[in-house]
């Protein structure tokens, strides 16, 4: 039982010089996390919610006829309002030492949230020429993956203490967004449509935490950032994401694990 501790805070051995904590000049250091955004927002979101109010309006005054499973229903408290989860992200980070403050790396990140809210359908039995286009709203709300992507990005990162166990560091990133959404188009849908959409776009990612190195090889990172990204649609138009997230997760010290394996 007493073996982990005494070797995470054993002292460095004679050769502890040529493996340092910390950040230093040459470092190749490997990160990986994961999180959840404590704030979301953005015209992504209040899009998706000012649709959703729109249908309750419609629907309470009877513009819009509300249906459950295909029957006539009469809404007792309304259509509720869009509910949105807390999105979840990981990401991975390399990182190579410039110099013993500056470092320079590449970062592949996800992140994903899911939604609940109601749909507006094409009423095929009542068209008429008086009535090209009339619709229905599903009374039964569903629950769905409203938002995934995938961000690729350089970054670039300053560390004001060099060569230390406790390692904080701030970053500025940015680079390109693949991303897939469910938001509801302003327009009618029909059953037969896709229920997703694809775009790209770009985004920018600010971040402060800190590394805590148990050995001079690994450690763990906590980190709080925020990021905001531009997404382009051929179906929903030109949209925007940000939020705020906590992260935490572990790092390596990749150039150290190398010179333990050339002995």
């Amino acid at each position: 039982m007493f073996l982990l501790p005494v070797f995470l805070w054993a002292e460095p051995n004679p050769g502890q010089s040529e493996h340092p904590y910390g950040f230093y000049k040459g470092i190749f250091l490997l990160s990986g996390t994961t999180g959840n955004s404590f704030h979301t927002g953005g015209s992504l979101i209040s899009r998706e919610k000012e649709i959703q109010k729109n249908l309750k309006t419609e629907t309470a005054s009877g513009q819009t006829p509300l249906r459950l499973l295909g029957q006539d229903a009469t809404p007792l408290l309304g259509l509720p309002n869009s509910q949105f989860s807390t999105p979840t992200s990981y990401r991975l980070f390399f990182e190579y030492g410039v110099t013993d403050k500056i470092g320079l790396g590449f970062a592949a990140s996800s992140f994903s949230m899911d939604a609940t809210n109601n749909r507006e359908y094409l009423d095929f039995p009542r068209l008429s020429p008086s009535h090209p286009n009339p619709t229905y709203v599903e009374a039964l709300p569903y629950t769905r993956r409203f938002y995934n992507d995938k961000m690729y990005s350089l970054a670039v990162s300053f560390h004001p203490l060099s060569r230390s166990r406790i390692d904080p560091f701030v970053n500025l990133e940015a680079g390109i967004v693949q991303y897939t959404t469910s938001s509801r188009n302003i327009h009618p849908s029909t059953a037969f449509e896709p229920v997703t959409s694809t775009g790209t776009g770009y985004g920018v990612r600010a971040g402060a935490g800190v590394n805590f190195f148990l050995t001079p090889e690994f450690g763990l990172q906590l980190e709080i950032s925020g990021q905001k990204k531009w997404l382009k649609s051929d179906i929903i138009g030109n949209t925007n994401l940000e939020s705020v997230q906590i992260q935490m997760g572990f790092l390596f010290n990749f150039e150290n694990i190398a010179k333990y394996s050339e002995r």
